[in-house]
């Protein structure tokens, strides 16, 4: 009873602000409407003043068409979509994990042939350079 009592008087005291905030959606697309409408206008006005006589130009943006989407349900579920998206991102976590394993290597097969230049480096300067 007591739940109830709560719904109905929350119910009561939002139910003006919903009638309230309607009336301004309404106002925002009819400003809008008027706002195209004039601009349509003024376009028409210029093509006139432009092309004299001639036919006027048609738009060449047309709307989109809406694409049809059949009622009743969906295609997958979400838990297929959910699982589509999981195997996705496992996959691409195996293909980024074998990048890093191919770069790790690469890197040690270059550390390995730098210690291995540089040892021999050392080596060529000290047969160089007799000691005094």
């Amino acid at each position: 009873m007591r739940y109830l009592l709560l719904t109905a008087t929350a119910l009561l005291m939002g139910g003006p602000a919903w009638v309230a905030l309607a009336p301004s959606a309404l106002a925002q697309k009819v400003e809008l409407d008027v706002r195209v409408d004039r601009l349509e206008k003024e376009m028409r006005a210029v093509q006139r003043k432009v092309f004299p006589g001639g036919a006027p130009l048609q738009a060449e943006i047309t709307p989109p068409a809406k694409p049809v989407v059949p009622s009743g349900s969906p295609s997958s579920s979400p838990v297929a979509d959910l699982t589509a998206r999981v195997s996705a991102l496992e996959s691409q976590l195996a293909s980024m994990t074998g990048q890093v394993e191919e770069n790790s290597f690469k890197i040690r097969q270059l550390e390995e042939a730098f210690n291995k230049y540089k040892a021999e480096a050392q080596s060529r300067t000290t047969v160089v350079a007799p000691p005094p």
